[in-house]
């Protein structure tokens, strides 16, 4: 984490970051551009927050409360 943070200090103070505030510096604005094909409006929900199995989740709760 040291790493990286200095890494952008580093390039704010040289010069190679002209503006931070740059679309392509920010995740949410390249996550809601419209024209991005990765925008998250242009995408459907994943099936991995589809409705889970009732079966699959009483297995997973019994693991979970076995564990505790």
């Amino acid at each position: 984490m040291e790493d990286g943070v200095r890494e952008i200090e580093s390039a704010l103070r040289e010069g190679r970051i002209a503006d931070y505030r740059d679309r392509r510096y920010s995740n949410y604005k390249a996550l809601t551009a419209p024209e991005n094909h990765l925008s998250i409006y242009s995408r459907h929900i994943s099936q991995l927050y589809a409705a889970v199995p009732d079966d699959l989740v009483m297995s997973v709760g019994l693991a979970v409360a076995e564990r505790a």
